[in-house]
């Protein structure tokens, strides 16, 4: 007679069919299946600057001027005219830009080579200027009201007097920092319990509170809020946008567009005008697609594992100025950003950049706080030395 195999466990034996269903070690990779969207192209473009010794930080902001004035006379200049008034449109304040200037400065209008030279007799404090053709010149045609007149030369007579000095007023400029915080807290029953794909739990949890915060700085730096402290608000730093949305003039442009190299190219120029050495555009995931679709004589592509992931591309502007397109996907689809990355940093309060402390033990678990003070320095944002798109489609 055959055996008889009983097919329950005798009692107080229990079946592995008893155990809780999915408790058991199954054959899986070690290798944890997650998707961590902590790149930062952006902060990794710019870098840390010097460390700050203040909560709130400060720069000088110093120009030597553009180079050139605009006419705001409120009307064209007539042809045989001898004065205009200079405006403080694209060359900032109008008793900045006058500074440029002195009596006997040779001034030249910026469109055909037939209009006349002129040269500087008298300036007041009005912003208006008496002037001569100088001779041989004349002006055929008048100057239309917002027309550029480059500055030639400040020329002097033999043996004169030294001039009022134009020293320039300096600014200060300033950002507050922003304390970054993250928590981590494991019971001792979580530390010393195995978990898939987990060797420490600790060390895993600190790791994903690293990236964190990583993605947090990236867009704070870039849609950051300028605000002071308060007993009901807490101290935030300001970032890229909200540096440059109170600018105006060539370098920024609010009108409700789509993305073209044709508008990309005049941002630049306006940006290169006044002094900015553009070498970077920002922008997200669907302004790169347009920028994708143009020519691709003017692109290249070229590894880059530490900026922008794996690749970054470059555009060639038609002023000449190559730029790297940083695709951030923290930029919001109507902005795109054109700097110049080496005037801007990241600043650290001294002794704060990024601190791993664990905290008193108060009971059967472990804490540990991630902490960084950080605040960005914006310089020439002010000056025009960086562009901004706000509207695109």
């Amino acid at each position: 007679m055959a055996a008889s195999w009983a097919l329950t466990p005798p009692a107080g034996v229990e079946s592995t069919f008893d155990i809780t269903a999915n408790s058991d070690v199954r054959d899986v990779s070690d290798v944890l299946d997650a998707v961590y969207v902590a790149d930062t192209p952006f902060i990794n473009k710019i870098g840390w600057g010097e460390a700050a010794h203040n909560k709130i930080i400060e720069w000088v902001s110093d120009s030597i001027g553009y180079g050139y004035l605009i006419l705001s006379n409120d009307g064209t200049v007539a042809s045989d005219a001898s004065s205009f008034v200079v405006g403080a449109s694209g060359t900032g304040a109008q008793s900045t830009a006058i500074r440029q200037i002195h009596t006997g400065s040779i001034l030249k209008h910026n469109a055909s080579p037939t209009l006349g030279y002129m040269i500087v007799e008298d300036l007041s404090t009005n912003g208006a200027i008496t002037f001569a053709y100088m001779s041989d010149t004349t002006q055929t045609t008048a100057l239309t009201d917002g027309a550029t007149l480059f500055i030639i030369g400040n020329a002097v007579p033999e043996g004169s007097s030294p001039r009022n000095d134009n020293t320039r007023p300096r600014t200060i400029l300033s950002n507050k920092t922003q304390i970054f915080r993250k928590d981590v807290r494991i019971t001792g029953t979580r530390q010393a319990t195995d978990m898939y794909a987990v060797g420490n739990e600790l060390r895993h949890q600190i790791e994903l509170r690293t990236k964190e915060y990583k993605r947090e700085l990236e867009t704070t730096a870039i849609l950051g809020r300028k605000e002071a402290g308060s007993t009901v608000e807490t101290q935030t730093m300001g970032g890229l946008f909200d540096y440059l949305r109170g600018q105006s003039g060539t370098h920024i442009d609010t009108s409700s567009t789509s993305l073209t190299e044709s508008l990309l190219n005049t941002i630049v120029r306006g940006v290169m005008e006044k002094g900015g050495v553009p070498d970077c555009v920002l922008v997200g995931f669907e302004r790169q697609q347009d920028i994708s679709s143009w020519d691709v004589a003017k692109k290249r592509t070229t590894p880059d594992s530490r900026q922008a992931g794996y690749y970054t591309t470059q555009y060639l502007s038609d002023l000449g100025a190559v730029l790297d397109v940083v695709v951030s996907r923290w930029v919001p689809a109507n902005l795109a950003f054109i700097l110049s990355s080496s005037m801007i940093k990241l600043c650290p309060l001294r002794g704060r950049k990024f601190i791993l402390e664990k905290l008193g033990k108060v009971g059967d678990y472990v804490e540990y706080q991630l902490l960084s003070e950080v605040s960005m320095q914006f310089n020439g944002y002010n000056l025009g030395q960086h562009g901004m798109l706000t509207a695109l489609t």
